[in-house]
């Protein structure tokens, strides 16, 4: 995602030259779509149940969350490799796994289906308060559900070439959905005071920015990280348990945070300000003389470690409604700005001590 602003090998992940070839492509395709058929065969024995066993409440709950799953596998091959494979029963052998692409909105459509379904039936929380130990919910629905009509309404799937045996609309999306996007937003977000979240639920922005950022110390040649108090904090909307055996791939689409931060990125922070400390990482990498960018909730242990993935925080939520307010309207709005100076002012302040003025 930050590719074009760092760089750590010149080669050809560097300089987004991929292909099929490189082991990341496959691990990604690989692990979705194990994750997919996963989803797909706990959808199917769940549905067999006898009514007996499990009650229809029951039933919807668990159902609900095999759909965000399986829903949250295909957003992220929608966003890679546009129109792909459609599998919604279990796939048992090989050659059923073999089935033509289907349109970029035949996959929008049945990504959109599951996370309504999960809505309707995941609940606000699974305690009573947070953490919720990485468990899917209403809010990480809804936030999903979002961050997919935003993805859709954008130039990637507009104007694209038809393959070559296809339908004229293969690669694109019919209409835009931006309205529907600030519709869940809007469920989320107190515009009134956009730090925090709207009732029910308790999402809002950490107060202190470094608890965003893995820490750690340098010793010898390795680094010790040190897990953030606040791992599952009030910031986080869904957090997935990190476990490579289980979900391969999950790590290749955040891996690249811990990237080389380029002169031109590094120019842009104020020398020694709060922000430039508490997201660099001046030590690790100091023999080549290069800023590396921190980790946000993960660390430099490697990728067999515990450290869960953040894939949906309150803070990236208020900057996607200051987006899609901007693209849906033409311009910036009142509520945009405030979405974006809400998360401004807490990067700024977060020390406690220094205040800056946002302008």
């Amino acid at each position: 995602m930050n590719q074009e602003f760092s760089f750590y090998n010149q080669n050809a992940s560097s300089d987004l030259r991929w292909d099929s070839g490189q082991l990341r492509v496959q691990h990604m395709w690989r692990g979705l779509y194990r994750s997919i058929n996963a989803c797909n065969t706990a959808i199917s024995g769940i549905e067999d149940m006898d009514s007996e066993l499990i009650t229809e409440e029951q039933r919807n709950l668990l159902v609900a969350e095999s759909r965000f799953m399986r829903a949250h596998g295909y957003y992220y091959l929608l966003r890679l490799w546009g129109g792909v494979p459609l599998h919604s029963e279990p796939t048992g052998n090989p050659e059923a796994a073999i089935q033509p692409r289907s349109s970029v909105q035949t996959i929008f459509e049945f990504i959109e289906a599951d996370l309504k379904f999960a809505q309707q039936h995941l609940p606000v929380n699974w305690k009573g308060g947070f953490p919720d130990s990485g468990r899917c919910t209403k809010g990480s629905a809804t936030a999903t559900l979002a961050q997919l009509y935003a993805t859709v309404s954008g130039a990637q799937f507009e104007g694209n070439d038809a393959p070559s045996d296809g339908d004229a609309n293969f690669n694109n999306i019919s209409q835009k959905y931006w309205s529907q996007a600030r519709a869940e937003l809007a469920s989320l977000i107190d515009e009134g005071n956009p730090a925090q979240a709207k009732a029910p639920y308790m999402y809002a922005l950490e107060p202190n920015l470094a608890d965003l950022y893995a820490g750690g110390q340098q010793v010898g040649s390795a680094w010790s990280p040190v897990r953030s108090a606040k791992d599952l904090g009030q910031e986080v909307i869904w957090a997935a348990n990190y476990e490579p055996s289980i979900y391969q791939g999950t790590w290749q689409l955040n891996h690249w945070a811990g990237r080389f931060i380029s002169p031109y990125i590094q120019e842009r922070f104020v020398q020694n300000g709060y922000r430039s400390v508490v997201k660099h990482d001046s030590v690790h990498r100091a023999d080549l003389g290069r800023l590396v960018c921190k980790h946000m909730k993960r660390n430099w242990a490697g990728n067999n470690n515990e450290n869960n993935i953040y894939w949906a925080r309150y803070g990236g939520i208020l900057l996607l409604m200051a987006y899609v307010e901007n693209e849906g309207n033409g311009g910036p709005t009142q509520l945009a700005q405030d979405c974006l100076n809400a998360v401004r002012a807490r990067a700024r302040n977060g020390d406690g001590v220094t205040t800056y003025t946002v302008p």
